[in-house]
């Protein structure tokens, strides 16, 4: 029988491709977004959506700032613990999702990659799944190495909603994602998850104000260990304003501040990396690049963010 070895698949080939949100009926990272059919965003506008929280989310501040931004159905929130209690017929529900991929070596060995998204999903008149959003959730190494141990996809999503510590699972941050899926499916427009976005004049705006940075962004991963990256020798190359910031200060600046806050969106879900600016008031995402195979934040991903500002501001 052939062996199974449970580790991070590492690809040879890097490409950049990568976007973290994903809106269209194809769930797959392998696929386009697909096209919404009138019909489709008529069964979910006619339906209460369910958001499901994490055991040891408030749900309450949760619930709060979301419905300031979601307006294409009610919405309400539950703990993932209450979710077999509640009928979900004529519902959508916002659901933590599982997607392994694997991939088995010449030598018999096989290799599994486990991506984390959050996604919107509703079950139509004949019981299939219809899809409408992924959004690409940041693993910590922890939550990573425990993932690849435990034995199916439910299993997964038990530890992620009662243990997991996904680092860019805050309010904050749900707030601005939410925002950008709702804005798009309500002008029935998709948004490939592999889409690319340097291209977005709006960056020129960081050569004259700071770029948030969470603080998990810049760990590196070293033999199942995490640990914080030379600042100096990561922000070398970036010739603008930043500030690396608690994740949770940065959820509070985001829900606070009047004025928007343009933030490093970062995520590292199984060996794939997205590094994303977004505009938190508009939910722009204003630069957008990932790699695969790729565990950290590195230099040359924020010289590239660098350059991009200097090429717009020169226009």
């Amino acid at each position: 029988m052939k062996k199974l070895l449970l580790f991070i698949a590492i690809f040879t080939i890097s490409t950049i491709s990568y976007s973290q949100i994903g809106v269209g009926p194809n769930e797959s990272v392998k696929y386009r977004s697909g096209t919404f059919s009138k019909e489709s965003i008529e069964r979910l506008k006619a339906t209460n959506t369910i958001f499901v929280c994490k055991e040891s989310d408030n749900i309450e501040e949760l619930q709060l700032a979301i419905e300031e931004v979601w307006k294409i159905t009610e919405i309400s929130f539950i703990k993932y613990s209450e979710l077999n209690t509640i009928d979900l017929e004529e519902s959508s529900i916002f659901k933590i999702g599982i997607q392994t991929i694997s991939k088995t070596q010449s030598s018999g060995f096989t290799s599994n990659n486990i991506l984390t998204y959050l996604n919107l999903s509703l079950q139509d008149e004949n019981n299939k799944k219809e899809s409408y959003c992924r959004i690409e959730l940041s693993q910590s190494i922890e939550d990573l190495t425990q993932l690849l141990k435990l034995n199916s996809d439910e299993e997964n999503i038990d530890y992620l909603y009662s243990k997991g510590g996904l680092h860019n699972w805050n309010v904050g941050f749900l707030k601005t994602y939410l925002k950008k899926v709702n804005d798009l499916i309500m002008n029935e427009e998709e948004r490939w998850l592999n889409l690319s976005n340097d291209k977005n004049s709006e960056i020129k705006q960081l050569a004259s104000i700071t770029l948030y940075i969470p603080e998990y962004a810049t760990l590196e991963f070293k033999r199942g260990v995490s640990s914080m990256q030379d600042e100096t020798e990561l922000f070398k190359s970036y010739s603008y304003n930043y500030k690396i910031i608690n994740t949770n200060d940065l959820s509070k600046m985001i829900l606070e501040s009047e004025e928007p806050i343009y933030y490093l969106a970062y995520v590292k879900s199984g060996s794939n990396k997205y590094v994303t600016i977004m505009n938190s008031k508009t939910a722009a995402i204003i630069y957008s690049k990932a790699f695969q195979g790729a565990y950290r934040l590195k230099s040359k991903d924020l010289k590239s963010i660098s350059k991009t500002i200097k090429a717009f501001r020169n226009k």
